[in-house]
C-alpha cells in the first residue's frame, strides 16, 4: 500500500512540475497588410514575488479599433502584435493583477498615442494603477525612492473601479 502511495505522490508530483512549467509559444500578429509604416507591442505578462508575496499582473489585448484579434491556436500566445504606426490607436486591454491579499481583473480602453514606424514598443500594467508604455529594451519597472528607473513612453492612469 505505501509503494502506491509514493508511486501515486511521484506521478502527482511529476505531472504538476512538468505542467506548470509549460511555456506557451509567442506567435506574432498583425492588424495591417504590409511591414511598412508598422509598429509592434508586446504585452507584458509579470509572475513574480513582491515583498514576500506572490503576484501576478499583466495586460492582453481584446480589440483594436473594435478588430478582434482571434484566440490562438492551443499553447500558443499572441505576442508582438503590430499596428499601423504614425496614428493614436484605441486598445482594449484586459488588464489583470493578483496577490495573496487583492485580485483584480477588468477590461479598459489603452489610448495609445502614435508610434514610430519600425520601433518596437513593451505595455505594462503596473498593479493596476498604471498602463506604461516603454521602448522595448526596458526588461523591468524599476523604482527607486518612488521615481521611476526607466525611459517611458506613455503613461496613462487607470480610473478606478466604481463602487
Amino acid at each position: 500500500m505505501e509503494i502506491k502511495n509514493n508511486l501515486f505522490l511521484i506521478i502527482a508530483a511529476v505531472f504538476c512540475f512538468s505542467g506548470c512549467a509549460t511555456q506557451y509559444e509567442l506567435v506574432p500578429y498583425s492588424f495591417t497588410q504590409s511591414a511598412d509604416d508598422t509598429a509592434t507591442i508586446t504585452f507584458v505578462r509579470h509572475n513574480g514575488i513582491g515583498h514576500g508575496v506572490e503576484r501576478y499582473n499583466g495586460v492582453r489585448l481584446v480589440d483594436f479599433e473594435s478588430l478582434d484579434i482571434p484566440a490562438p491556436e492551443n499553447e500558443t500566445d499572441w505576442q508582438r502584435v503590430t499596428f499601423p504606426a504614425g496614428k493614436p490607436l484605441n486598445l482594449r486591454v484586459f488588464i489583470y493583477y493578483v496577490n495573496d491579499f487583492h485580485s483584480e481583473r477588468r477590461k479598459g480602453i489603452f489610448r495609445c498615442p502614435p508610434l514610430e514606424a519600425g520601433k518596437n514598443y513593451k505595455l505594462w500594467n503596473k498593479g493596476n494603477e498604471q498602463l506604461i508604455l516603454t521602448d522595448e529594451s526596458v526588461k523591468a519597472l524599476r523604482y527607486s525612492f518612488g521615481k521611476p528607473r526607466f525611459n517611458s513612453v506613455y503613461i496613462q492612469e487607470i480610473p478606478p473601479l466604481p463602487e
